[in-house]
């Protein structure tokens, strides 16, 4: 064999090794960015930042997160918040809405129907069930959907879209976890403070914000920064990313109302768990970031916030 072959030889050899390591490196940092709250003489908890719908990028922990855990603390209410689409919340009734496909409610008024709706189906079956998705019948919902009293519904399914429809949420996969784990699930929200937190932002505010997705339709809390700034644990800049979407009055003041207040009013929920600690917290992650997030306000009560990586959901 040739110096030349030898050379060239050791060199794939190199790379092969390198590849390995590459690939042993990969393994070894693949999971779950946390949070791990810390204070002498308090046993630590745990936030994982909650993702609502099922986004590619977006893992769960696995279940190795409530070891030596007693209570898992969730986002959201006792209530149930899906039913949105009553037939005493819709403007038209369901028959009209059958028989007449271009009827709307008067709030869908100047915006661009067809792109709304073809926004809308892309997303619906997250939201309706696999029932529906079996069905095929988004167009249908869509209909019911644009005919809703409110503008809110809408809203929520543009700025939380859903890419793959047959999965499951992280929030959805840590709650399963944690019955399966035999570990107390609380809401940390009360229904009469979420509905008076609501009841701050007039239905304008949700509409203005539609016609300001429509403009960007690849903004939105499935997107690639989303995805980048949750696995890289990155709230702060996830903070100021979403603070530089919000441009208009409207925006600015939903996003004091739905994020800033309910964080507020979540830490005060939380706080005696946390003194006490070995809690998981799972708590959306447009919560933990900024000046008044939860990370600032769990520092300002002299809590240590030290990230961590957790296993993933296999």
């Amino acid at each position: 064999m040739t110096d030349k072959h030898t050379t060239i030889r050791k060199i794939c050899v190199l790379i092969t090794l390198g590849a390995i390591m590459v690939l042993r490196c990969s393994v070894a940092l693949a999971g779950v960015e946390a949070i791990q709250i810390e204070k002498s003489g308090i046993k630590p908890s745990i936030i994982v930042p909650g993702v609502h719908a099922p986004v590619f990028g977006i893992e769960a922990p696995s279940a190795a997160v409530f070891v030596g855990k007693s209570v898992l603390l969730s986002e959201g209410t006792e209530a149930n918040q899906d039913a949105k689409t009553q037939p005493e919340k819709l403007e038209h009734s369901v028959p009209e809405i059958v028989l007449n496909p271009t009827v709307v409610a008067s709030w869908v008024n100047g915006i661009d129907i067809e792109k709304l709706k073809s926004r809308l189906q892309l997303h619906l079956a997250c939201y309706t069930g696999q029932e529906m998705l079996r069905a095929r019948n988004t167009d249908m919902y869509s209909r019911v959907l644009l005919n809703m009293k409110t503008a809110q519904a809408a809203e929520f399914i543009l700025e939380m879209p859903c890419p793959q429809p047959a999965g499951l949420s992280r929030d959805d996969l840590v709650r399963t976890e944690a019955q399966e784990s035999g570990v107390t699930i609380k809401r940390l929200e009360h229904l009469n403070e979420w509905e008076a937190v609501q009841k701050e932002i007039p239905d304008d505010y949700y509409r203005d914000s539609i016609v300001e997705m429509l403009k960007r339709p690849e903004e939105n809390l499935s997107s690639p920064p989303f995805v980048s700034f949750v696995q890289n644990g990155q709230y702060d800049e996830f903070d100021a990313w979403i603070r530089n979407r919000n441009v208009t009055v409207s925006q600015k003041k939903m996003y004091e109302y739905d994020v800033t207040k309910r964080t507020s009013q979540m830490y005060r929920a939380m706080t005696p768990y946390v003194r006490s600690g070995g809690a998981v917290i799972l708590i959306g992650a447009a919560h933990l970031g900024g000046p008044d997030g939860l990370a600032a306000l769990l520092r300002r009560d002299g809590y240590y916030l030290r990230p961590i990586t957790l296993p993933e959901h296999k």
